[in-house]
């Protein structure tokens, strides 16, 4: 794991997590994107990681966790448009 204040932990997670996703490790690919967008929630990648992990439950059958972290996505948000 990264430390939360880690200078560069936002981009270690998500390199972790999109590494993961293509290596077909949905599940700890989307675990990864959680981790970051709940542990570091300010970083530019958080809303990003957030709609990842949705999106990877979603596709792995875990509707619950899914629209838990998509209803969280602000309104709006540039990362809500992406698919």
């Amino acid at each position: 794991k990264v430390p939360a204040g880690h200078e560069y932990g936002d981009d270690a997670l998500s390199a972790r997590a999109y590494s993961l996703a293509r290596s077909g490790k949905k599940e700890e690919a989307a675990e990864r994107f959680a981790e970051l967008a709940r542990a570091m929630p300010s970083s530019p990648l958080a809303a990003d990681a957030r709609l990842r992990a949705g999106l990877l439950f979603a596709e792995i059958g875990k509707a619950e966790r899914a629209r838990a972290l998509l209803g969280e996505l602000p309104a709006g948000d540039p990362a809500s448009e992406q698919q």
